[in-house]
C-alpha cells in the first residue's frame, strides 16, 4: 500500500484500496466483486472525462507529448486496439463463414432444383406412358367398346 500511495499521490487511500482489490483479489478480497467493478468504472468514466476536458486546454506542444508518452501509446495500442482488433477479426471470420455458408445453400438449392426438375420430368413422362398404357390395355378387352379413343400423350404436349 506504501509504494501505491508514494507513486500515486493524487489518488486517495479509498481509490489505491479499489485499485489492490482489483489487481489482487485474492490478497484484498472484496465480498460484492460486482460492485467493485461498478466503483471501478465509476472512478474509471470520472477520470477519463476529467482529461478530456483538460486536454483540450493545454498548449498543442503538451498535447502532443501526452499523446507520444510511451505509457499512453501502450495502453491504447494494448488495451483498447488490441482487443478491437481482434474483434474486428473474429467479426470478418464470422461474415465470411456466413457468405460461404450462404454460397453452399444457393448451390444445393440450384441442385435441388435441378434433381426436382428431373424427379418431376420422370413423373410426368411415367403418367403419360400410365395412361397411354391403361387405354391401350382397355381396347383390347373383348367385348368393350371404349368410349373415348386413347389420347396420345406424346403428341398433345
Amino acid at each position: 500500500m506504501e509504494w501505491y500511495v508514494n507513486n500515486l499521490p493524487t489518488h486517495s487511500e479509498s481509490e489505491i484500496l479499489l485499485l489492490m482489490r482489483i489487481r489482487d483479489p485474492k490478497i484484498f478480497p472484496y465480498s460484492k466483486p460486482y460492485e467493485l467493478h461498478n466503483k471501478s468504472a465509476s472512478l474509471i468514466e470520472e477520470k477519463l472525462e476529467y482529461i478530456m476536458m483538460m486536454i483540450h486546454r493545454l498548449p498543442k506542444k503538451l498535447q502532443q507529448s501526452i499523446l507520444d508518452d510511451t505509457n499512453f501509446l501502450r495502453f491504447v495500442t494494448e488495451n483498447l486496439l488490441g482487443p478491437m482488433e481482434k474483434e474486428l477479426k473474429k467479426k470478418q471470420r464470422m461474415k465470411k463463414k456466413r457468405k460461404s455458408d450462404k454460397d453452399k445453400i444457393y448451390e444445393n438449392m440450384d441442385m435441388l432444383y435441378g434433381m426436382y426438375k428431373q424427379f418431376f420430368d420422370i413423373g410426368i413422362k411415367g403418367f403419360k406412358e400410365l395412361m397411354n398404357g391403361i387405354g391401350t390395355y382397355t381396347n383390347r378387352i373383348k367385348g368393350y367398346k371404349p368410349l373415348l379413343k386413347p389420347y396420345s400423350f406424346s403428341e398433345g404436349i
